[in-house]
């Protein structure tokens, strides 16, 4: 009985040793997750990342994935997806006949699958799982090999495509909630990217359409190697080079994608090679972007208005322009009405979600404030920024022939021929590379004249430099102002 006990206790420690991936994924942070790569080729090595998609933010959970002290040469990752069976990653190690199990530490178990061919399967491009099943696709062949995640049975599926599969790309693709495959092509030829479609019932691809947008058709990389769906089934696809992820919203009542691809968010740059990503059905509040505006005279109090829902993209739901709130920084709480101490105000339209900004004469450029925003159904944004400055702005030159000539010269250079009625519509014309000019310099004048000023009686026109506020100023008849950049039309 001892022997007995003993004998079993040995392989319960077998077991634990050879099972490391113990964590499963929550899915409870909408976080996606992705391979990169540090070498790329057959013998590239993988790291773990999360990847936030509404911020862009990549963060490390284990790089590489499996380590040089396994002996093991080839240790690319690729064909992952996340198997909502049990909460596991799981993928391809590329151009072997080995399954990769990955949980939420990075931490992995290698499985050999005895129907896989290295040889057959090699570099495969494309992954995901469903009904518990790792789906690991090879583009030459149009080939997917399903392999059943509980008995590790392979099946192979051959299915027909619209035009030759040797005739482009797939790089990555995810399952829709009908339990069909979505994704996105590289070009080919003269055409553009298509959104397709390949239904495992009838082992058919379909092409939905010509991914359009001026971004995404601006793309210069044609690998798309990351490829999420959300939990309305809108399609999210991420660039490798650039690292840009689209969005290509669904609509439920036709079950047809809006071929118009917006940008969501942009991965951050970890100096790795992108590969593949996963993730949970997950549901992605909307994604901000940064606004400027800017007022015109900071002299004055003025007031501007703009809409900051304009730039943004909503993320699983529709965005409700009713919930745009302002952060105030002093207790960093959502707020309708903010204000900037010396700066002026800032106020949110709580119907139509613009924002207005009531600027302070004392106001300095620039200011900064964040906002966020909600969807239909209440999933709040990250925070974005609104910067307000001072507008500035410049004007072509005036075309066609001048209609004056400057007549009227000073200069403390050697005159030159025709000068000065080679300048065109002036008065008079001042010349000197080591001179400069000087204008009356006094100690002050107020913005609203007042006693004890410099100038006591300033007349329209006037221009002065103001020593204390170390500028120059002009009296338009009523008030002194510092002479700055602006279009003074």
């Amino acid at each position: 009985m001892k022997k007995i006990l003993l004998f079993f206790c040995f392989l319960a420690g077998i077991t634990k040793t050879f099972s490391q991936a113990t964590v499963p994924i929550s899915c409870t942070d909408n976080k996606a997750y992705l391979v990169m790569q540090n070498i790329t080729g057959t013998n590239g090595i993988s790291g773990f990342y999360t990847f936030d998609m509404s911020t862009g933010h990549v963060a490390l959970i284990k790089n590489p994935i499996i380590p040089a002290s396994t002996g093991i040469t080839a240790r690319r990752i690729n064909c992952i997806g996340h198997n909502k069976l049990d909460g596991f990653i799981y993928g391809y190690r590329t151009n072997s006949n080995q399954i990769i199990k990955i949980d939420a530490n990075g931490n992995y178990d290698l499985i050999t699958v005895p129907g896989l061919n290295a040889a057959t399967v090699g570099s495969a491009t494309a992954g995901a799982v469903s009904n518990n099943q790792l789906h690991i696709f090879k583009n030459s062949t149009a080939t997917i090999y399903k392999i059943n995640l509980s008995t590790l049975a392979v099946t192979t599926v051959n299915f027909s495509t619209p035009i030759p599969i040797t005739n482009f790309q797939i790089n990555d693709f995810t399952f829709g909630s009908n339990g069909n495959i979505y994704g996105i092509t590289q070009p080919y030829g003269s055409n553009s990217r298509k959104l397709f479609t390949i239904n495992l019932t009838t082992n058919t691809m379909q092409f939905l359409g010509d991914a359009i947008g001026t971004d995404i058709n601006s793309e210069t990389d044609n690998s798309w190697g990351t490829t999420f769906r959300d939990i309305a089934d809108n399609l999210y696809v991420g660039n490798n080079g650039s690292r840009n992820a689209y969005k290509f919203t669904y609509n439920s009542a036709t079950q047809t994608y809006n071929l118009n691809a917006s940008l969501f968010s942009t991965a951050d740059s970890l100096g790795q090679v992108l590969a593949d990503g996963a993730s949970c059905n997950f549901t992605l509040p909307p994604n901000p972007n940064n606004d400027q505006s800017c007022i015109a005279d900071p002299t004055l109090s003025q007031n501007i208005t703009f809409n900051v829902l304009t730039n943004d993209v909503a993320g699983t739901y529709a965005i409700d322009p009713s919930s745009v709130r302002l952060i105030d920084p002093s207790t960093s709480a959502p707020s309708t009405s903010v204000t900037i101490p010396g700066q002026g105000t800032f106020s949110v339209n709580t119907v139509n979600g613009e924002i207005s900004f009531s600027s302070l004469t004392t106001f300095t450029q620039p200011v900064t404030i964040q906002y966020t925003v909600a969807d239909t159904l209440s999933n709040v944004s990250a925070p974005a920024n609104i910067t307000i400055g001072i507008c500035y702005c410049t004007q072509p030159a005036a075309s066609g022939t001048p209609n004056s000539h400057t007549m009227i010269g000073i200069t403390a250079q050697q005159k030159q021929d025709a000068w000065p009625q080679n300048i065109p519509n002036g008065f008079i014309a001042l010349e000197s590379k080591e001179k400069g000019f000087v204008i009356t310099r006094v100690n002050h004048v107020s913005t609203a004249p007042q006693n004890g000023d410099s100038i006591a009686e300033p007349k329209e026109g006037m221009i002065v430099y103001d020593i204390q506020d170390k500028c120059v100023k002009l009296f338009n008849g009523t008030r002194w102002k510092c002479i700055n950049r602006s279009c003074n039309n």
